[in-house]
């Protein structure tokens, strides 16, 4: 990360564990230097979307959910994501993370070839079956064509982690907030180049030291709380957010009088609605 206040706050081209100032409390400066920067910069009519994510009791389930601001006025609406759903208005408003019993991701985003703009469906809720480590070469849709039909269990937490592919907007809450934390749970769990985010050169990579690892972590930025390891607030980056900081600096310092700033989800030819291969 680089900014005006290199050894203070930010830190340039270094892995983000070694920005003490930014991910450590030792800059008490730093959240009034963001709430000033917030007030300066930031227009309250450009509010869209708020997201949130929280536990109704002590510390289960995880229930993602966000609102629109219009007219000065909170409003509930539907959560992103394929949920095989042809009526808007029975898109689900929420979702819950939980790690007790089997019905882990609920709802669970509906894979299918034919969700092109949905990023295929594909998300995360296909990771916490109990014998994911044994079916990681299965093909999600043998059938489909290309490029759906290269996409393997394997591939899932890198294909919802590169921006090129997926955002918040055909993404489902639960894979947005759990894609690292799934490749620390489960061995193996890596795509070959073409699926996995290629950093940019010139950018350093995300610190392994802040990853998430604890399934329960569900933090994208910030400090995330470690429940069943080292329990205790920990500086979290996922990847994904790694990986979206990285695209935007890139397209930001060469490409921003050239390109379009978001990319766009993969695209496929005379898509075709297949049933995933979800056998187990």
């Amino acid at each position: 990360m680089g900014g005006k206040y290199p050894n203070q706050a930010f830190t340039a081209f270094i892995p983000f564990a070694n920005a003490r100032s930014f991910l450590t409390r030792n800059n008490p400066r730093f959240t009034d230097r963001i709430r000033s920067l917030l007030k300066t910069h930031a227009n309250s009519k450009r509010l869209g979307v708020i997201s949130f994510m929280g536990v109704p009791g002590k510390n289960e389930p995880w229930i993602f959910f966000k609102v629109i601001v219009k007219n000065d006025t909170i409003i509930r609406v539907p959560i992103s994501g394929n949920f095989g759903v042809t009526d808007p208005k029975a898109q689900p408003t929420a979702q819950m993370l939980s790690f007790l019993g089997n019905n882990n991701v609920d709802p669970a985003p509906i894979p299918n070839a034919g969700a092109v703009s949905a990023g295929f469906g594909v998300g995360t809720a296909l990771l916490f079956r109990q014998d994911v480590a044994s079916h990681l070469d299965d093909n999600l849709f043998p059938n489909a064509p290309d490029p759906a039909r290269k996409l393997k269990l394997r591939d899932v937490a890198d294909f919802i982690a590169n921006p090129a592919f997926r955002n918040t907007a055909n993404t489902d809450c639960v894979s947005r907030h759990t894609e690292t934390t799934r490749c620390s749970a489960i061995p193996g769990l890596v795509a070959p180049e073409g699926i996995a985010f290629k950093h940019p050169a010139g950018i350093s990579k995300v610190s392994a030291a802040v990853l998430p690892k604890d399934k329960w972590n569900v933090r994208a930025f910030g400090w995330g709380f470690n429940f069943f390891t080292d329990r205790g607030f920990k500086p979290t980056v996922t990847q994904r957010a790694a990986n979206e900081a990285e695209s935007a600096a890139l397209i930001n310092s060469e490409f921003i009088e050239f390109k379009p700033p978001v990319p766009q989800p993969v695209a496929i030819s005379k898509p075709a609605v297949i049933e995933p291969n979800l056998a187990r």
